[in-house]
């Protein structure tokens, strides 16, 4: 999967920013197979995490 190697090429390249993946080919279940920090939905699921949940605003 396309995902898959992207991410760990980005884990090898020392990035540290968390990975976020979502749509409607990707599930809660791949993300987290893959390696991806975050899930949402879609991009406004995304929005709302960021906002609610992880910049508490």
């Amino acid at each position: 999967m396309i995902l898959e190697r992207t991410i760990k090429a980005l884990h090898e390249a020392g990035c540290s920013e968390p990975i976020w993946v979502g749509g409607a080919v990707v599930t809660e279940d791949i993300a987290h197979n893959i390696g991806a920090d975050y899930y949402t939905e879609d991009a406004m699921a995304a929005v709302n995490l960021l906002e609610n949940e992880i910049l508490d605003l």
